[in-house]
């Protein structure tokens, strides 16, 4: 984690603006004081200094040194995308993250963002390092709350990779983390993906865990974050004084565990549980490893002068209310949205932790395999296990030591079975019991005085996970590339990635897929992954990579760009030529500036691309290169873009166009549209508006935008917007989007088959049925989870798509949770267009 402060904290006074009970978690937090009360304010980005909430990354020109045999730059930037992309896909965060493009030294920039940097500079047994670099002073809203901005991040990357291939499991997983720390994420003590690589349980298939997820949603959370979502709050103290960084844990027997870490008051809040039993435990941190600056390399917080507020001395480990024993421990129930106060923990000092840092292998074959799998359809598994106070010397193991299943949910360690196995693991037996299904399982590991928690141990699956023997060429039946994939335990869960990009499955059974292949440079050797839904991966029993796809030779990519040069505080379409390229649905432009944002991408035709950038009004005078990205083909023009001085008063259309009506996204053929401009002038006399080259009926113009009637002859896909003004004077012309006509929802059922009506009310907890009409020929082959209900502004997913003559049935399940009303507000969802909503009753 890393830590260049480039401006100062200027908090002093605020203190008293604040509660004194506020989430800690593990982000980089500041206190106003060295004395309470302690007001944590964490270190994150602010939303809106952001174009679109989005926070761009930018990968150095300056590459690696050194790759690992079988490895490639772009496959690395692959890999790297791939890892964004984990943090880019929380539904419950706000923050998007997106690719940048390739960065140059030269060019100068303002806005917020993340640098992705080779250095040799990283200490030895490392391959990268994640955090932040530069940060502002604090923002105070009105309702008291605080945070640190982040103003710059970093992931920094050892330029010799030659023992380090993208393509592994390990690798990937480090790259997650890092750029958790660079989102504003420190360590957590969970299992989670930011843990460190010692208790580490997240996979490739499923990077991050419900830790993860909860984190970065208490810092950037979306509306319904804790609506959806449980809360605890209490306080832990020793001797009846606050103990500052202990973790407190809210855990499952068969679910998540969800951590935080208290104030030096020792008050804590614990945010972001999913619904459901548990139990809470409270432990110290674990000792500092060698490499270490901190017990599990946290950084303490620290208050205005910047000095450290270090962890509280060791305890015991104890469950709510204070036992050792989780048989005696409460079980609790949390609620969406349900708040418990009060979960105080009393503990008792001890010199040092018995047991901690403890990871955990099983086998397949002779092949160790992290997380620690065990076959449910089995008789057993033998695992094993190391850690500091396992084994304190060889034939040696820590005394009293037990090993036990947490609420023996679907797996039980086999009594007498903890030995010594080899110097410092130790070997036990677990077997499958009653009630076993697919999932995590946490353990724990007794000594005659101490307990250890290990959240997500091992995982109980159903099969070993899928391996890949061969790949050969083949023809995706179009006269397209596509290969052959021969191996094992596939299924429909199962998804293929040549290095970091997805493939496109054509089809396939248990033992054979076909696949597209996706665009990559002439003679680009890409490593071939298997990943299936339980969070297994081909790469753990084939941990080197299994086989590699080869490009044919062609020629290296060109790229042109017309304009090449916007002002500061433009926003314009651009167009880019491509020479040797593949442009499709998956190409994405960056422009290697945090000042410059791609609000959307069309691919037109081969070779050509139509593109939405907003330059942000602050940008300095600079040169930038251009990126463009396409599976895993990569082309760039390194300082082919530039930023001028921005102009005074200058008339600009905003983009998105949006549907004038439901004011979504959605404009179609003969509908109504409002598109925003700046500096619109007063005088509107003469104004001509064009879409496609079209002139266009205004019926409104001023208040910032512009109301125009869409051209019911229009084709569907990008249409170029052009504003003229009284005089004859341009405007930088926008792109739009053609949309197909949004769906109509024709009629809403109740669970009882009859419309829902005040007298046959939807009920929370029920079916509910709604006849959808103009969603697209073929809509049954869709995933029915494609196709979204939004009701009384809860999002929810279909589970049964079918059609007849009059239209399309669509079933969904109301969630319990569901507020109910007299006149609940529904309107479905599909590729990103929104229907009217139709109100029904829900009581």
């Amino acid at each position: 984690m890393i830590r260049l402060l480039r401006s100062g904290l200027a908090v002093a006074a605020l203190g008293l603006a604040l509660c004194s009970v506020a989430p800690a978690y593990y982000h980089y937090i500041h206190f106003a004081s060295a004395s309470g009360p302690f007001i944590p304010l964490p270190e994150k980005y602010d939303l809106t200094a952001l174009r679109n909430e989005t926070v761009y990354y930018f990968i150095s020109e300056q590459g690696p040194t050194e790759l690992a045999p079988g490895d490639s730059f772009a496959g690395l930037v692959s890999q790297l995308r791939f890892a964004a992309s984990a943090w880019n896909a929380v539904p419950s965060s706000d923050l998007r993250i997106a690719f940048g493009g390739f960065e140059s030294t030269s060019t100068t920039q303002n806005a917020p963002g993340i640098d992705i940097v080779f250095d040799d500079d990283i200490p030895p047994g490392l391959a990268a390092l994640g955090g932040v670099t530069s940060i502002a002073s604090p923002i105070i809203s009105e309702d008291g709350t605080g945070f640190v901005p982040i103003t710059r991040g970093i992931v920094k990357i050892r330029r010799d990779l030659h023992d380090s291939p993208s393509f592994g499991e390990r690798y990937f997983l480090t790259l997650v983390h890092e750029f958790g720390h660079s989102l504003g994420l420190q360590h957590t003590l969970t299992s989670a993906v930011m843990s460190t690589e010692i208790t580490r349980a997240t996979t490739r298939s499923k990077p991050l865990a419900d830790d993860d997820v909860a984190a970065v949603s208490v810092l950037y959370p979306t509306a319904r974050f804790l609506a959806t979502t449980a809360t605890i709050t209490g306080r832990v103290a020793m001797n009846g004084r606050g103990v500052n960084l202990a973790s407190v844990v809210a855990i499952s027997p068969n679910g998540p565990s969800i951590g935080t870490l208290t104030n030096p008051d020792g008050s804590y809040v614990l945010r972001g549980i999913p619904p459901g039993p548990y139990y809470v435990y409270v432990h110290p941190l674990p000792v500092a490893l060698n490499g270490e600056n901190f017990p599990a390399n946290i950084k303490p917080p620290q208050d205005a002068d910047g000095n450290l507020i270090g962890a509280s001395a060791s305890f015991d480990t104890v469950f709510y209310p204070g036992t050792r024993d989780p048989s005696a421990a409460a079980t609790m129930f949390l609620h969406a949205a349900g708040v418990k106060e009060g979960i105080d923990f009393s503990v008792h000092g001890r010199k040092t932790s018995a047991v901690s840092s403890v990871t955990t292998y099983g086998y397949y074959g002779r092949t160790a395999v992290h997380p620690a799998p065990v076959l449910g359809t089995g008789t057993g598994s033998t695992l094993v296990a190391a850690g500091l106070g396992l084994v304190p010397a060889p034939n040696v193991i820590a005394p009293g030591l037990n090993v036990r299943v947490l609420g023996e949910s679907g797996a039980t360690v086999r009594a007498g079975s903890v030995k010594y196995y080899t110097y410092p693991y130790i070997r036990f037996d677990v077997a499958p019991s009653f009630g076993w299904a697919p999932g995590f399982r946490h353990l724990l590991f007794s000594t005659t005085d101490d307990l250890y928690v290990l959240p997500s141990g091992l995982v109980l699956v159903s099969n070993e996970g899928p391996t890949i023997s061969d790949v050969s060429p083949a023809d995706d039946g179009n006269g397209g590339p596509a290969v052959l994939i021969t191996g094992t335990t596939f299924n429909e869960t199962t998804r293929v990635f040549f290095d970091g990009t997805q493939a496109n499955i054509l089809h396939g059974d248990e033992k054979s897929l076909l696949v597209s292949v996706p665009p990559a440079l002439g003679g680009h050797r890409a490593n071939i992954v298997a990943l299936n839904g339980d969070g297994q991966s081909s790469l753990f029993t084939q941990p080197s990579g299994g086989p590699a796809y080869t490009y044919p030779d062609s020629d290296a990519p060109l790229l042109s760009i017309s304009p090449a040069v916007l002002p500061a505080g433009s926003e314009s379409m651009v167009e880019i030529t491509g020479v040797n390229t593949t442009f499709g649905g998956r190409t994405v432009i960056g422009f290697g500036s945090s000042d410059i944002a791609v609000r959307q991408v069309w691919a037109t035709g081969a070779g050509k691309l139509l593109a939405n950038v907003s330059v942000n009004l602050g940008a300095p005078v600079t040169q930038t290169s251009l990126t463009v990205a396409t599976g895993l083909q990569i082309a760039t023009s390194p300082l082919a873009f530039s930023i001028s001085p921005a102009p005074a008063h200058v008339t600009t259309l905003i983009p998105p166009a949006r549907n004038a009506t439901t004011a979504t996204q959605g404009v179609y053929p003969g509908s109504k549209a409002i598109l925003a401009v700046a500096n619109l002038p007063s005088d509107t006399t003469g104004l001509i508006l064009t879409v496609s080259d079209e002139p266009v009926k205004i019926f409104s113009q001023g208040d910032g935008a512009i109301t125009f009637e869409v051209p019911s002859t229009l084709p569907l896909g990008p249409a170029v917007v052009k504003l003229q003004l009284p005089g004859g004077n341009p405007v930088l012309p926008v792109v739009m989007n053609i949309d197909p006509p949004p769906p109509a929802i024709l009629a809403i059922y109740s669970d009882t088959g009859v419309v829902a009506d005040a007298s046959h009310p939807a009920r929370p907890g029920s079916i509910l049925r709604l006849k959808v009409a103009r969603l697209p020929d073929g809509i049954t082959s869709v995933d029915p989870a494609n196709v979204k209900i939004e009701v009384g502004g809860m999002v929810l997913s279909a589970f049964s798509l079918s059609v007849d003559q009059d239209g399309t049935l669509v079933q969904v399940s109301l969630p319990a949770e569901l507020t109910p009303g007299e006149a609940v507000p529904v309107v479905i969802v599909y590729n990103g267009i929104t229907s009217d909503p139709v109100a029904v009753p829900v009581k």
